[in-house]
């Protein structure tokens, strides 16, 4: 009788054994926690910009809107674009618990690059005879700005400069050399480092009527 039992439970370990061994291996296998994730997710961004709607700040036929994977999490970023004017850049937003955060506006002319599931994003933004470029560390506790670089178009009786002048050279809001900030961003991502740019072009409208269809729309869109 022992013996019948004992075999049973090696049968019944096996298989649970064989069990868990296939959600580790097979990427297919639904996860539950995952699908309350995504619910929570979904519902959280769907929610602010319902709200983002009814607020000053919404302009209707110009702000836009789109998701994509920036951090380490499995939870993409909201992010809104008011236009692709010169002063307006892609404000991030995340899901910090169950709280949507705006983390900060980054780029230009609505665009921004951002390194995918390393929370790094790049903005660049050309004004009154300077160009300045800025890598950010995205974070639950906040953004970091980690590097800046500023060239000047102009000298300094207003001449116009052929070849852009090196300038200013930042790490972690300390000033450095050409070669120390070289050394620094080397150091933070490699020379072919796939930047993917986010562009006002290539967002949707943000808009009351439709809104759940867009945003199931625009989370397919996710990879």
């Amino acid at each position: 009788m022992k013996k019948r039992i004992i075999s049973v439970l090696c049968v019944f370990l096996f298989i649970g054994l064989m069990g868990i061994l296939l959600v580790i291996s097979n990427p297919y296998v639904i996860n539950l926690h995952d699908i309350d994730k995504a619910d929570t997710w979904q519902r959280k961004y769907s929610e602010y910009l319902e709200n983002y709607i009814k607020s000053n700040d919404y302009m209707p036929g110009i702000n836009k809107f789109m998701f994509a994977y920036i951090d380490e999490d499995m939870v993409p970023e909201l992010l809104i674009i008011q236009s692709d004017g010169l002063s307006d850049g892609v404000i991030v937003h995340r899901l910090i618990g169950d709280e949507v955060v705006e983390m900060g506006e980054y780029g230009q002319r609505g665009e921004l690059e951002y390194l995918k599931n390393t929370g790094l994003v790049r903005g660049h933004f050309f004004h009154m005879g300077q160009g300045i470029s800025y890598t950010y560390k995205i974070e639950n506790s906040g953004d970091k700005e980690l590097l800046r670089s500023t060239c000047f178009f102009f000298d300094e009786n207003g001449g116009y400069i052929e070849e852009a002048a090196s300038g200013r050279y930042e790490v972690e809001g300390t000033e450095v050399s050409e070669e120390e900030y070289e050394t620094a961003e080397a150091k933070l991502y490699p020379e072919d480092a796939e930047w993917i740019w986010l562009r006002y072009e290539n967002a949707v409208y943000l808009e009351e009527d439709g809104l759940e269809e867009t945003i199931e729309s625009e989370i397919a869109k996710l990879q």
